[in-house]
């Protein structure tokens, strides 16, 4: 969801982001009141998306006010909010707290289980790539995010490298296109 920033009904969520207490379990409804023009579905949620070219510019109209809140990577998000500029509602990342927001709560343990949208990455080959090509590899990723260089590098920019194997990389894959794909094909998204 990196650059976008979301706009729901001025007058419930402008009162929600001035309660500096308020959980997003209370936070979402009431920004749901609005009848959007457009919307961003999530099997947790529905709200108004509006698109930036970026994440800075999504920040600068948050920070302005002329929208509500925005959802947005560890790495743009962790010094306004170090700054008291803006405040964490919640990580939805996973159902742990990130460790570097410890004192923001998952979306889940405010009682929204399925609202997790993790972002992830990961190496594909071509089809029919020769097996011992693949596992070297693998074995070649394995030790570059064990490396204690690499994990500093990615720490640093609020990412947690993991490693997974093949099998289970392919069942992750599998799994997000289950959950993304009918959201897609119903809104009718596609790549420009």
């Amino acid at each position: 969801m990196r650059g976008r920033a979301t706009r729901a009904s001025l007058k419930s969520c402008a009162a929600c982001c001035e309660s500096p207490d308020l959980p997003a379990r209370e936070f979402v409804p009431a920004c749901r009141k609005s009848t959007p023009r457009r919307k961003h579905e999530h099997p947790a949620t529905t709200i108004e998306v509006v698109h930036y070219r970026g994440s800075a510019p999504a920040l600068q109209d948050m920070l302005g006010g002329r929208v509500q809140f925005m959802i947005d990577g560890i790495n743009l998000a962790k010094p306004q909010v170090d700054a008291g500029r803006v405040r964490a509602i919640a990580f939805l990342g996973g159902t742990e707290r990130h460790p570097l927001l410890p004192d923001v709560p998952t979306a889940s343990e405010q009682g929204m289980p399925n609202l997790v949208v993790r972002g992830w990455q990961g190496f594909v080959g071509r089809a029919g790539t020769p097996e011992p090509i693949l596992d070297e590899l693998q074995n070649a990723i394995r030790d570059a995010v064990a490396d204690p260089g690499v994990q500093n590098i990615f720490n640093g920019q609020g990412i947690i490298p993991r490693y997974q194997d093949r099998a289970t990389m392919g069942r992750l894959i599998r799994e997000e296109t289950a959950t993304w794909q009918p959201i897609i094909q119903r809104l009718g998204l596609r790549l420009d």
